[in-house]
């Protein structure tokens, strides 16, 4: 195996086979490891493949990424849009037609009684409703 290192770039894989009776040399190259073989003659020039990227790029400033990329940032968007919107979806609430029924129609309602049921704790019949 013939291995070249270097910080700069990076270089094949070479495997010499060296038959001793016949004197014969085979050469085989290949790019990485588990890629395909290719044949080379003995006289062996290695060449890099490309070079080796020392230092990561540095990513550009986009506000969309800063945005989407925190998740306290789009928490805090989501309260905001809330807080700006909330006044706007309960305009419908003031009148006092609206809020009566809606105040009777909780009252009817024993948001826990599902809940009692399931547990075994609902002590009420059908009847009652």
């Amino acid at each position: 195996m013939l291995e070249a290192y270097s910080i700069d770039h990076i270089f094949p894989f070479f495997k010499i086979k060296v038959v001793a009776e016949n004197e014969t040399i085979s050469v085989i190259e290949y790019k990485y490891l588990g890629a395909t073989k290719i044949p080379k003659p003995h006289p062996i020039v290695v060449q890099a493949i490309f070079p080796t990227p020392y230092f990561a790029k540095r990513e550009g400033f986009s506000i969309i990424r800063l945005i989407t990329g925190n998740p306290m940032m789009v928490l805090m968007l989501f309260t905001f849009g809330i807080m700006m919107f909330y006044p706007k979806m309960m305009q419908d609430l003031n009148s006092n037609e609206a809020m009566k029924g809606i105040e009777k129609h909780m009252d009817a309602d024993d948001p826990m009684k599902p809940w009692k049921k399931l547990m075994g704790m609902d002590t009420t019949t059908e009847d009652d409703d």
